[in-house]
């Protein structure tokens, strides 16, 4: 059994809210450690997260909104199974900015 630091995701939303951030390898299981998010810009914005087996997932975090130039960061022990996602969206493009980082058990 392999466990490897992992960066999940990296990167800006997009505003469709069923974007696959990560999929949990077949056979593996992954545990989410902390989330960074961030609106980088000068109006307030929202951000959306769903966990769970694809095309069926659970939202978690369900238009939570940023203040301008807001940051969060959270600290979480979240498992995800084999092949279960993460999906998430903003209320704009290219504003939010997010790091999902865990491990991967293989």
């Amino acid at each position: 059994m392999a466990v490897t630091n992992k960066q999940f995701y990296i990167g800006t939303l997009t505003t469709t809210l069923t974007t696959n951030l990560y999929t949990v390898p077949t056979g593996s299981l992954s545990i989410i450690k902390e989330m960074l998010i961030s609106n980088n810009d000068s109006s307030a914005r929202t951000f959306t997260l769903s966990y769970g087996v694809a095309a069926s997932e659970i939202t978690v975090w369900d238009a939570i909104t940023l203040q301008a130039g807001e940051t969060k960061l959270v600290g979480c022990a979240t498992n995800l199974l084999s092949t279960q996602v993460i999906d998430g969206g903003a209320s704009v493009n290219s504003q939010v900015t997010i790091v999902i980082s865990g491990v991967e058990i293989t």
